[in-house]
Formats: C-alpha cells, sequence, structure tokens
C-alpha cells in the first residue's frame, strides 16, 4: 500500500481567506477599543457619554469578539472534517471501488481520462475548471467500442497552460447512423493509493486519482 506524503489538510484559499478575515477583525477590534478607550478618557464631566450610546458601543464590541471567536472555531472544524476524509479515504485501499473517474488534479503535466465507449463514433471533449468555466474544448474526437483514453497536455482554448488545480471533463458523442453511442468515465478496479491534494483525498484506481465524493459503490 503506497499512500503518499500529506501536505496539508485545508486547502489554500481557504486559509489564506481565514486569515485575512481574522486579520482585518483583529484590526477593526483594536481600532474599536482605541477609540473606546480615547473616548472615554476625553469626555466632558459636565457632557457625559450618553448611556444609550455606550451601550450600542459595547454590543459592535462583543459583537466583534464574538465574530472571532467564531471565526477560530470554524477553522478547527475544517481542519477535522478533512482529517475524518483522510481516515475515510485510507479505509478505501484494497476495496473495488466504482467512481466517477471525470475529475483529475493538474499538477501542470500531461494528464488523461479513461472512458467507455458503447459504439464507435466521434464526438466532443469539453474540459471545465471547478467554477465551471469551460478551459478547453476539442471537437470531432474518434472513439472507439469499449476502453478509450483522452490525453490532455493542460493547454487552454488561448493556448495558455491551465493552472494547476482540479479539472472535470465531459464527452458528448455525435450522432451517427447506428444512433448515439453512450460514453461513460466512470471507472471499476482496486483502490492502490491515497493522493492527498488541494486539502482533499483522492484515491487511486490505476493511474486514476478520484475524489471521495465522485465514489458511487465499494465492495470487497
Amino acid at each position: 500500500m503506497a499512500v503518499s506524503a500529506i501536505a496539508g489538510t485545508t486547502t489554500g484559499t481557504t486559509g489564506n481567506g481565514t486569515s485575512n478575515a481574522n486579520a482585518s477583525l483583529f484590526a477593526n477590534f483594536d481600532t474599536f477599543l482605541t477609540l473606546l478607550t480615547t473616548q472615554l478618557k476625553n469626555q466632558s464631566p459636565l457632557d457625559p457619554l450618553d448611556t444609550n450610546q455606550f451601550t450600542q458601543q459595547l454590543v459592535q464590541y462583543s459583537a466583534v469578539e464574538q465574530q472571532i471567536k467564531t471565526n477560530a472555531h470554524m477553522k478547527d472544524l475544517v481542519a477535522a472534517t478533512s482529517s475524518s476524509n483522510a481516515l475515510a479515504a485510507l479505509t478505501m485501499v484494497g476495496k473495488t471501488v466504482t467512481a466517477l473517474a471525470n475529475e483529475v488534479n493538474f499538477t501542470g503535466t500531461t494528464t488523461s481520462w479513461t472512458y467507455e465507449a458503447t459504439a464507435v463514433g466521434t464526438g466532443t471533449a469539453t474540459i471545465r475548471d471547478t467554477a465551471g468555466s469551460i478551459v478547453y474544448q476539442q471537437k470531432n474526437i474518434a472513439f472507439s467500442e469499449g476502453s478509450n483514453k483522452y490525453v490532455w497536455d493542460g493547454r487552454t482554448n488561448e493556448s495558455t497552460l491551465a493552472a494547476n488545480g482540479l479539472y472535470t471533463i465531459v464527452f458528448d458523442a455525435n450522432t451517427n447512423s447506428a444512433g448515439t453511442p453512450a460514453l461513460s468515465t466512470d471507472i471499476t478496479g482496486k483502490v492502490t493509493e491515497i493522493e492527498f491534494a488541494n486539502g482533499g483525498a483522492l484515491i487511486k484506481i490505476g493511474d486514476q486519482a478520484v475524489s471521495l465524493s465522485k465514489i458511487k459503490k465499494v465492495a470487497q
């Protein structure tokens, strides 16, 4: 059993977003305290701070403090969930899994998808990023009946190299005289390895890496 090194359990985007949010809240928190204490020190004994206004400021103070604590708890919850997913992935090793294998983790080098066709024909391959935007599309690809392999060099429609990350593919078959062949990216096989990438766990079936959310069936 091969298990690749765990680089981390949270995504870079999530971590940076949380850190930036906390930094902003702490800055506002400190500014609020400075303004409040300065206001209290410099208030006129003959015209003290209005009680209602002071109460509102204290409520705002409590809200910011609570938000800081909530962010800290959310960060812990995300980390715990990621660890749980990693442990769940480890239990898949050695088992036969059927999964939707239309997703790959692109790391800057040529990658590929395996798909099944019910007949010979032609079709279109459409690759999208996690936002659903079309990154690359190729029409009139030829496929044979049975197992096929589609290779992508990472180039976009603009001929630039795509950014590292997760990408999904959809195959649409063209209608021919015998009808429209069915194309499926489902893959079935034994899980041989677990790969940790982009804050999540991916199971490896042969050369194909699949996220846990894509699993359809698990058998001994």
